[in-house]
C-alpha cells in the first residue's frame, strides 16, 4: 500500500488503517471522503482517513478492490437490466418504469429498491478513488432517473408507485429500509463527486420522512425494522447540516422502543 499524507494514516498489520486519536481530529476538514463522515463530531476519538488518500497496490485487498471494479460493478448492472421472465435483477427496470420511461410491470422484491441504492453508493466509492469519468457519467444518468421516479412530495418506492399500493400499508414493503439506504447513498454520491443532484434527492425524501413520522402515528410506529433508514438520516444531518434529520433519526429510534 502506498500513503498520500503519510503523516495521517498508520499502517498496521492485517492491513488495517487507522487513524490515531491523539492531535489527528484537529485534521478533520481533510477527512470528508472517508466511508463514515465523523468529522464535525465532537467527540469521536478515532477517524478513518479519505479513500482518495490511500492505495492498495498488492495483496488480498487490492484484488478485492480491482475484482469490485471490473467485475462486480459492471455484472450487477447488467443485473440489475436484466428484462426477462424472472423477478430477480429488474431492479432499475422497476425505476424506468416509476419514472414513466419504459412499460411494464414492477418485478422483484420489495427492499430491491435498498439493493440499488447500495450498488450506486459503491460505484460512488470507486470512482472517489478511480476518477473514472464513466462511472461519473453513469451516475448522473441514472440519478436523474432516480429524481424522476420520484414523487412530488419526496417520496419513493418503485413497487408502490407502480403497482398503485397504499403507502405505508404493509411492513413487508420495506418503503423505510429502501428510502434509508436512498439517503445514504446520496449522501456519499455528494462527498464522493461534489455535486448535489443526488443530494436533493435525498433532502426532498427526507423532509417528507420527517413530515410524514413527526408526529409519531401508532400505525406508522412498526415500520421501522431495519435500521438503514435511521443510518440514513443520521448521515444526511452530518453532511446537510440540518438538524431536523437527526431528529428524525431519534423519532425511528423511539418508535422503535414503543
Amino acid at each position: 500500500m502506498t500513503r498520500k499524507h503519510g503523516a495521517r494514516a498508520a499502517l498496521v498489520s492485517g492491513g488495517v488503517i487507522l487513524i490515531a486519536a491523539t492531535g489527528l481530529c484537529r485534521l478533520a476538514s481533510a477527512q470528508r471522503r472517508a466511508i463514515i463522515d465523523t468529522s464535525r463530531s465532537l467527540h469521536c476519538r478515532l477517524r478513518s482517513v479519505d479513500l482518495s488518500d490511500v492505495r492498495w497496490t498488492d495483496g488480498f485487498w487490492k484484488q478485492k478492490f480491482d475484482l469490485v471494479e471490473s467485475v462486480t460493478i459492471p455484472k450487477m448492472w447488467e443485473y440489475f437490466n436484466r428484462n426477462d421472465q424472472t423477478e430477480m435483477g429488474h431492479h432499475w427496470i422497476n425505476f424506468r418504469i416509476a419514472a414513466g420511461l419504459q412499460a411494464g410491470p414492477w418485478k422483484g422484491r420489495s427492499w430491491h429498491d435498498g439493493d440499488f441504492y447500495k450498488w450506486l453508493e459503491a460505484v460512488a466509492y470507486v470512482y472517489d478513488v478511480t476518477g473514472d469519468p464513466t462511472l461519473d457519467r453513469q451516475m448522473d444518468e441514472v440519478i436523474d432517473v432516480i429524481g424522476r421516479a420520484q414523487q412530488p412530495d419526496g417520496y419513493l418506492s418503485t413497487q408502490i408507485i407502480v403497482q398503485k399500493l397504499g403507502r405505508f400499508q404493509n411492513i413487508h414493503h420495506h418503503e423505510l429500509y429502501n428510502m434509508g439506504h436512498l439517503m445514504t447513498a446520496a449522501c456519499i454520491h455528494h462527498r464522493m463527486t461534489g455535486k448535489d443532484n443526488f443530494l436533493r434527492i435525498a433532502r426532498k425524501t427526507g423532509d417528507y420522512l420527517f413530515e410524514t413520522f413527526k408526529t409519531r402515528r401508532p400505525e406508522l410506529a412498526p415500520f421501522g425494522f431495519n435500521p438503514s433508514n435511521i443510518m440514513g438520516a443520521v448521515e444526511l444531518y452530518r453532511t446537510t447540516g440540518d438538524v431536523k434529520y437527526l431528529e428524525l433519526a431519534n423519532i425511528f429510534i423511539d418508535n422503535r422502543g414503543t
